[in-house]
């Protein structure tokens, strides 16, 4: 857990300062935005941030999200309806990069990166039900294949696309979209 918190903390302070850089040059275009995703690799819901580390809408840049999501399972395996709910936290960190003109509305975003879990969980059990064999993690490896829409000058922001998870060998497909705002 303590590992989770020290790769947050340095995707964080890497923001800071991209943020720092771009605040002193005026430069068109959104270098910072905050966004909501459905999926995604927040898996369920998660709230991000997304940060270049350029002077451009474009180029390399990192993500860094919590999620939660929520779950019921199965207690004794024998007995009827002994369930319970499980809640759990979600940490998605990427790092991606931006294809596009620079200052475009119209971008690609490609990212790789991983999701923390908060509790270990079996990804297939919890998209398959409890058939599945797989052991449980706390860590899912992620990836993202996006298209990205925001104004040039920063605003409304909205993407989405295809971002599957990696574990034990095996690929989940996965869907993700998201709204927020670019500054």
């Amino acid at each position: 857990m303590k590992s989770i918190f020290l790769v947050a903390g340095l995707l964080i302070s890497s923001f800071s300062f991209a943020q720092k850089l771009t605040s002193k040059n005026n430069v068109a275009g959104s270098q910072r935005i905050f966004f909501g995703e459905l999926g995604g690799p927040g898996v369920i819901f998660s709230v991000n941030m997304d940060c270049r580390f350029t002077k451009s809408n474009t180029g390399f840049g990192g993500r860094a999200g919590i999620g939660f999501l929520s779950r019921e399972e199965i207690i004794s395996p024998g007995g009827f309806g002994n369930y319970r709910q499980r809640s759990i936290i979600t940490i998605p960190l990427q790092l991606n990069y931006v294809f596009g003109k620079p200052n475009s509305s119209h971008l690609i975003e490609v990212g790789a990166g991983a999701t923390f879990f908060g509790k270990k969980i079996s990804i297939y059990d919890y998209f398959h039900g409890n058939n599945s064999t797989d052991p449980e993690s706390n860590v899912v490896a992620t990836a993202s294949f996006m298209y990205r829409k925001i104004a040039k000058n920063g605003g409304f922001f909205w993407h989405g696309g295809f971002t599957p998870y990696f574990t034990n060998g095996y690929i989940q497909p996965m869907l993700g979209i998201g709204i927020g705002y670019g500054f």
